[in-house]
C-alpha cells in the first residue's frame, strides 16, 4: 500500500491525506528546534530506506530547511531506484479552494 509521509508532522488535520495511503511523519514537529540533531540524520536516514518513489506520496508542510532536506532525499531516491529516463516524484498539494489534496507528480 502506498504512504504519504509528512514532511514536518504538525497539529493540522491530515485526515483527508488518508485516501492516498497511510499517513508517516518523517520528522515530528518537536526536532525542528535542534536542526542538526543526529537523531533528525537517523529519521533522514530511516526515511531514505522506506520511502518508495513509485508508490508514495509527499507532503512538505513545517519548517522550510525541514521540507528541502525531506525533498532532496525523495528526489535522490527517485533518481537512484528509477528505472525511466525521467525519475518523478508524486506530491500531495492542498488546494485551498476545494478543501482536498491534489495529486501532482513532478519530474526531478
Amino acid at each position: 500500500m502506498s504512504r504519504v509521509w509528512i514532511a514536518q508532522w504538525s497539529q493540522f488535520n491530515f485526515g483527508q491525506a488518508t485516501r492516498f495511503g497511510d499517513l508517516k511523519p518523517v520528522i515530528p514537529d518537536e526536532f525542528v528546534e535542534d536542526i542538526n540533531s543526529s537523531r533528525i540524520a537517523d529519521m533522514l536516514r530511516s526515511f531514505e530506506d522506506e520511502f518508495n518513489p513509485a508508490d508514495d506520496y509527499l507532503i512538505l508542510t513545517g519548517e522550510p530547511m525541514v521540507m528541502g532536506m525531506v525533498f532532496y532525499v525523495a528526489a535522490s531516491e527517485s533518481v537512484h531506484r528509477s528505472e525511466q529516463e525521467r525519475p518523478t516524484l508524486n506530491i500531495l498539494r492542498w488546494n485551498r479552494g476545494v478543501g482536498d489534496y491534489q495529486p501532482i507528480t513532478i519530474e526531478v
